[in-house]
């Protein structure tokens, strides 16, 4: 059933209790893991722009830091050692 909504119905169905979708779950960890958020869309089952609005909301509330690596086109939360100099060049922002 879920493979058949499109539009709006998506959009509804990507929302929990009025919240955003948890895509916690979903954000792999560390540079080397990064996923484009066209592939977290897919594997989580919602739209890009949930993605985008989910991430933002990640980082508004403190839960962890996603970050948005345009050189290597991913998604990711700055765990491994190797990740320190890239998280700080994002804060830096």
């Amino acid at each position: 059933m879920l493979r058949s909504l499109v539009g709006s119905e998506m959009c509804i169905r990507d929302r929990l209790g009025g919240g955003l979708m948890d895509l916690l779950p979903y954000i792999p960890i560390g540079r080397r893991n990064a996923l484009s958020r066209f592939e977290i869309a897919m594997r989580a089952g919602c739209s890009e722009r949930t993605v985008r609005s989910a991430i933002a909301g990640i980082n508004e509330t403190g839960r962890a830091k996603v970050i948005a690596d345009p050189v290597i086109g991913g998604y990711y939360i700055p765990k491994f050692p190797e990740d320190a100099a890239y998280y700080h060049a994002y804060m830096a922002l």
